[in-house]
């Protein structure tokens, strides 16, 4: 439901604030900080994806509502 999809991205966004509360990016060497760089950029991915098909969704309703509206 649209309401699930709103706790689904809410909960992604709150992982992805949780990862950038962690280790301090100072003091990490090269690889580490390619690899924390790689975890981020998945997060925002993720958070992206899940967005979008959430727009899909709500645009497939609002659709759907209007229609009824004018029947």
């Amino acid at each position: 439901t649209i309401t699930h999809e709103h706790g689904e991205i809410t909960g992604l966004m709150e992982k992805a604030k949780a990862s950038l509360k962690g280790d301090p990016l100072e003091g990490l060497n090269q690889r580490d900080l390619l690899t924390k760089k790689a975890e981020i950029q998945a997060n925002i991915h993720h958070i992206m994806e899940a967005v979008e098909e959430h727009a899909k969704h709500e645009e497939t309703v609002l659709t759907m509502i209007k229609k009824a509206l004018e029947a």
